[in-house]
């Protein structure tokens, strides 16, 4: 019995053993799987924490190379200022600041006397990094406290260099509420946190709104810490050890029983360090499940003592539960990096065991379509053209402490071919197996963006290589500028500041400031430059600038054009608004301008005259004569009243028979007098019907006034004293109240003037074709417009008839379709109506040697009939010239004159008439061209309407340009536009079968096809035809016929 109770016993420890043993294994397997799980996220956690711990110090280094190139690009522009303190200077910098993340811009001198954009100015000579800046380095601060502010800067400095040396030092100056828009990126969706510290721990910049951010209080990071754990402590030397070496690496500490996740990486910017920190409850969500289970774990121990087999089968199934878990860990971790992220088996294969749903996304597969389509392998994924390559660089990884980053494309399930950027490891498992982890992003839209970019960048070459424009390209980051072939044709090898007239550098600089500026769009600015030649020419520089996503320009891309032409018909017109048509002089409101802004610079020691003139009885002369007479005494007055005095002088016409000038530097008061005597001798004037002479008011600065209003007032007053004391003569302000005083002061100036040099102004016979052009291009009325025109010509040459003799559109018709006849001549008009041309033979004759016809005397004409129908008309003698367009004749201007024979015109006369020519044909011409396209334009739109087809054009954008009343009625939400597809198909993309594609595949011009309409039931047959554009994009026209409903 003993013996069987002891067996009884032995057996039932044994069993009890047996069971422990069981347990305990199992518990064994269960910790040792949860620490190797817990070890691999662990270990993808930092992994992930250091490629974002690298992009954002990649990121932070960008920023700080973008800060530092605006400076630099900002001082090269200083740099060339004479003062670089100029006033202008600072308002271009607080432009700057506008635009930028810093608070203030500053320019130092080397003494260290610095103004900043803000206007406060401080000596900054004792700080180290004034003085670095002026030994010719550019650099960052360290966090300091500012004399101007009092508050946390830190400084980002660059030199001022010029040919000369160091003229000085460019400083950006950032308060501490922007010091994140520079240091600090969001790390994990802004649930992390970065410092900046030194190499020796020293902290430097720490988050202000962070709690959790235990160190952010501390002077130093190896400083004691009663927050942290102790596992810190035996860290800190590491870390200590690693940052003096210039090493990175990550460690994670303890924080009120929190785990976090700490980067060290050298930032690059001095010997500062990046600190990233991401608390474990981020990276590790769902590790905390594993404590639940090893609980539940535990309370299965006690039913395998009962019953083995049970818990044996309850083991198994946990253990695939943990595996569960653990997948759903590893995809709640993955599911927060971008891209996708899987882990392959090292085989041939690489067959993948884990892939995350972010990786099924860009493969466009499901998880359960994933085995179907790939058979679980890594490498059925990669394009055919790339598994090779791809496959051979993964095999040649000999360790886990190498990361391999790769380019490569997959075909998705739903066969679409994507760029993948993948970045992967070797990773050893629970000390043997190994698993290739890697991270992969979907590049394609950076990477076809880079194949158009590259593509984009030849054919741009191409273009400006071969354009006759003069175009260049200015890389700003390496100040690399490119100038096309045409420019250096143009202007040499010299860039646009040495090309550029001395004079016109202040304009170039500004338009390069307002480039600089950063503003998008269309910059510009006019200067001279020289030619090759050496000749100077008016250009107009454009540029657009490029910037970046930080709002910097790092590419400034523009055009040269000769605007010589334009600056002179721009001048001309500028002239011809500031003079008087009628007699050539400043008209009213110039002369008032001129005047006003010479007197408010004149300084009280210099002498000017102003004088008022007045033609005597002249309203007797326009009320007896008309007043086309009184124009032409007018413009002969004017005429001798400008070459009376200097060209530096302002002689204006203020009314209508009312001079002004202003006499500028008059050394003695007897110049005065003098001048007055020559004015008065200028209007003594006989003519044919007319005596004339005038009156003059004189007003002197500064004794009678110091601005414009007051010399006015009182010569006015002058100039009516003389009218009062009997005309014909001048009298000073001074001299009003005597007006004898003037005689006996006249007498005194015994000091004879000598006329000054006449300045060759344009009299009213010289401005005949100006005052032409002004009543076509200024009149609404076409018909109005060019008989006044004729009647201004008659009057010039002092014919007795103008007329106009046009062809029709088909050049086989000919009549006369306006006239015009001075008093008492019998209009022509109607003996010359519009008939078959060979009707008026000796008309066109005319024009057979010479533009310009002339018939001095009926005798001359040798055709009997002619000779008697010209002299029915009252014709003595005749002057024509024929209109013509690019060489072919669509008309003639035509004059007759019925009074005096044997006039002969001279050959001025002969180049006024061909000027005339010129102008109104051109107008008639123009006015005659627009009415027929409008009139065609009617008529062609007519027809399209009329038609039972669907008539459309589109662009290279499928957009619509046209469209008929048919198609509309089809499609009542078609507009001009919108895309064809859309309005006809109801897509959002192209037709497959597209005809627009088709030809600009093929290059064909036309193209038919049979296409069904969905949106509205109906099928067509559709012609496409190419209209290819010289000079502008192709549009493409379609017809679509034989409609009907869809069997």
């Amino acid at each position: 019995m003993n013996v069987f109770s002891f067996l009884r016993i032995g057996r039932k420890s044994a069993f009890y053993l047996l069971a422990l043993f069981f347990c305990l294994t199992l518990a064994s397997i269960f910790f040792w799987y949860q620490y190797s799980v817990e070890k691999a996220l662990e270990r993808t956690a930092i992994l992930s924490l250091n490629d974002y711990a690298a992009h954002s110090s990649s990121e932070i280094n960008q920023r700080v190379s973008n800060v530092f190139s605006s400076l630099k690009n900002t001082a090269d522009l200083i740099a060339r200022e004479e003062n670089i303190l100029d006033p202008q200077m600072m308002r271009v910098l607080r432009k700057n600041v506008e635009n930028m993340p810093f608070d203030r811009l500053t320019i130092a001198l080397p003494n260290g006397y610095s103004l900043s954009s803000d206007y406060s100015s401080l000596n900054v000579a004792d700080r180290g990094y004034f003085q670095k800046a002026l030994n010719g380095r550019q650099n960052i601060s360290d966090v300091f406290t500012s004399r101007r502010t009092g508050g946390e800067v830190i400084i980002f400095a660059v030199p001022i260099e010029s040919y000369e040396g160091v003229r000085g030092v460019l400083y950006a100056t950032f308060e501490r509420r922007n010091f994140h828009s520079i240091f600090f990126s969001p790390l994990f969706g802004g649930r992390g946190f970065s410092y900046i510290v030194d190499d020796r721990g020293n902290i430097i910049l720490a988050p202000e709104e962070r709690e959790e951010a235990v160190f952010k209080d501390s002077a130093n990071l190896f400083s004691a810490n009663s927050k942290i754990d102790a596992r810190y402590d035996g860290s800190r030397h590491s870390i200590k050890n690693d940052m003096a070496a210039h090493k990175s690496g990550s460690f994670k500490y303890g924080v009120g029983g929190e785990t976090r996740y700490i980067n060290y990486a050298p930032l690059g910017i001095n010997d500062w360090y990046l600190i990233s920190v991401i608390p474990s409850s981020v990276l590790l969500e769902r590790l905390g499940d594993f404590v639940n289970i090893s609980v539940f774990f535990g309370a299965m121990i006690f039913a395998l003592l009962t019953m083995i087999g049970v818990i044996t089968y309850l083991i198994l199934r946990r253990q695939i539960q943990e595996t569960d878990v653990a997948k759903e860990s590893l995809k709640a971790l993955t599911s927060n990096i971008p891209g996708g992220v899987s882990r392959c088996l090292p085989d041939d294969r690489l067959t993948i065991t884990d892939i995350s749903d972010g990786y099924l996304s860009i493969l466009e597969c499901g998880r359960e379509d994933f085995h179907r389509h790939y058979q679980d392998s890594f490498a059925m994924t990669i394009h055919p053209e790339d598994r090779e390559r791809v496959l051979k660089m993964i095999s040649e990884q000999t360790g886990d402490d190498y990361i391999l980053s790769l380019e490569y494309r997959i075909i998705t399930a739903e066969g679409n071919i994507r760029w993948i950027l993948d970045r992967g490891r070797l990773v050893r498992e629970h000390g043997e197996r190994f698993f290739y982890y890697h991270v992969v992003l979907d590049n394609t839209e950076s990477k076809l963006n880079s194949d158009a970019l590259a593509l984009s960048e030849e054919r741009y070459r191409i273009v400006t290589e071969n354009a006759d424009e003069c175009l260049f390209d200015w890389n700003v980051l390496n100040n690399n500028i490119y100038f096309s072939p045409a420019y250096q044709k143009r202007f040499g090898d010299r860039d646009l500041h040495k090309a550029a007239n001395a004079d016109d550098c202040e304009v170039l600089d500004s338009f390069f400031c307002d480039v600089f500026s950063g503003h998008e769009g269309l910059h510009q600015a006019e200067l001279r430059m020289g030619t090759a030649d050496g000749d100077y020419i008016w250009c107009r520089v454009q540029g657009t600038p490029i910037v970046d996503s930080s709002c910097s320009v790092v590419r400034v891309v523009g055009i040269v054009k000769d605007i010589s032409e334009q600056v002179r018909e721009r001048e001309e017109l500028v002239m011809q608004a500031q003079t008087d048509s009628l007699t050539g002089l400043c008209d009213k409101g110039t002369t008032q301008t001129l005047i006003a802004e010479f007197l408010a610079l004149s300084s009280p020691d210099r002498m000017h005259a102003v004088f008022i003139c007045d033609i005597d009885n002249f309203k007797m002369v326009n009320d007896t004569f008309g007043h086309l007479y009184g124009d032409t005494i007018l413009g002969d007055l004017a005429s001798k009243l400008r070459s009376t005095f200097r060209g530096t002088d302002v002689v204006g016409r203020i009314g209508g028979d009312e001079f002004m000038i202003l006499m500028k530097d008059v050394p003695s008061l007897a110049l005065i007098h003098s001048k007055a005597l020559e004015i008065r001798s200028a209007f003594q004037q006989n003519y044919e019907r007319f005596s004339s002479s005038g009156s003059i008011g004189i007003a002197i600065f500064p004794q009678d006034g110091m601005n414009f209003d007051e010399l006015y007032q009182r010569a006015d007053m002058a100039l009516y004293s003389a009218k009062q004391s009997g005309k014909n003569r001048y009298m000073l302000y001074e001299d009003v109240d005597n007006p004898g005083d003037v005689l006996e002061k006249a007498k005194l100036c015994n000091i004879k003037t000598q006329p000054d040099q006449p300045q060759g102004q344009k009299s009213y016979s010289d401005n005949i074709t100006e005052y032409v052009f002004k009543i076509l291009y200024t009149m609404n009325d076409f018909e109005g417009a060019v008989n006044l025109a004729l009647s201004v010509a008659c009057r010039y040459f002092n014919m007795s008839r103008g007329y106009i003799f046009e062809y029709d559109v088909s050049r086989t018709m000919l009549g006369c379709t306006f006239e015009y006849c001075q008093s008492g001549i019998e209009p022509i008009i109607g003996n010359y109506p519009m008939r078959p041309a060979d009707q008026y033979p000796l008309f066109i004759k005319h024009f057979e040697e010479s533009d310009v016809f002339f018939l001095n005397s009926l005798d001359d004409v040798s055709d009997t009939a002619y000779r008697e129908q010209l002299g029915g008309e009252g014709v003595v003698n005749m002057l024509q010239c024929a209109f013509k367009d690019k060489g072919v004749r669509f008309g003639a201007l035509g004059f007759d004159d019925c009074q005096h024979e044997g006039h002969r015109p001279n050959s001025k006369e002969i180049e006024t008439l061909s000027l005339l020519a010129d102008i109104i044909g051109s107008y008639i011409l123009k006015e005659r061209s627009q009415k027929m396209l409008a009139a065609n334009f009617q008529i062609q739109e007519s027809i399209l309407n009329s038609l039972r087809q669907w008539v459309f054009v589109v662009n290279l954008k499928w957009e619509l340009i046209y469209f008929n009343d048919e198609l509309r009625r089809f499609f009542p939400d078609t507009g001009l536009g919108k895309k064809c597809f859309s309005v006809l198909q109801g897509r959002d993309v192209p037709c497959e079968n597209c005809p627009l594609e088709e030809m600009r595949r093929t290059g064909n011009s036309t193209y038919t096809i049979k296409s069904c309409f969905s949106k509205s039931g109906l099928s067509a047959t559709v012609n496409a035809a190419a209209i290819r554009r010289e000079g502008g994009d192709d549009i493409y026209t379609f017809c679509a016929l034989d409609i009907r409903k869809e069997d």
